[in-house]
């Protein structure tokens, strides 16, 4: 759904940069398909100077 390798999703769990997840035991970790359309959402811009100024969406 992101695109992204397992490693960079560790990192931006760490870094908290990241969709919201859960663990389940001590090794699994899951992310609700809600939650990570939601975080998509939110760092989707139409263009470069959208992002660089902060606002979602253009």
């Amino acid at each position: 759904m992101l695109g992204v390798t397992t490693r960079t999703l560790q990192r931006w769990r760490v870094t908290g940069e990241g969709p919201a997840w859960v663990r389940i035991g001590v090794r699994l970790i899951r992310y609700a398909e809600t939650d990570v359309a939601a975080w998509k959402e939110r760092h989707t811009y139409a263009h470069r100077a959208a992002e660089l100024a902060g606002g979602a969406n253009g």
